[in-house]
């Protein structure tokens, strides 16, 4: 990720969240991060590839927008402590853990 620090900030513009009614999921796909907490995100490192939404931390549209804020901030952060590059995967089966 090439971001410098506060540029993303000042480029997103949050106007409209809505919450489709027939799509609530019925279940969430449960993440555990080191500390016992929820991750709220998926991201797989081999790939370069994460996933965020209402399916994964909370069937709402709260669950929605703060599963995609704890991705992207957990990318800046992994971006920043890693000299530019996100080497760890998150919230996936052990044996995918890694790249």
């Amino acid at each position: 990720l090439d971001v410098r620090e506060g540029s993303v900030i000042d480029s997103v513009v949050d106007l409209k969240l809505q919450l489709w009614g027939a799509g609530v999921p019925v279940n969430t796909w449960k993440t555990t991060s080191s500390d016992g907490g929820a991750d709220g995100f998926v991201y797989d490192a081999a790939h370069g590839v994460g996933a965020a939404g209402d399916w994964i931390l909370d069937p709402s549209v709260a669950g929605a927008w703060e599963s995609g804020r704890r991705l992207a901030s957990w990318m800046l952060t992994e971006n920043e402590e890693n000299g530019g590059s996100v080497v760890r995967s998150v919230g996936l089966p052990a044996d995918r853990s890694s790249p």
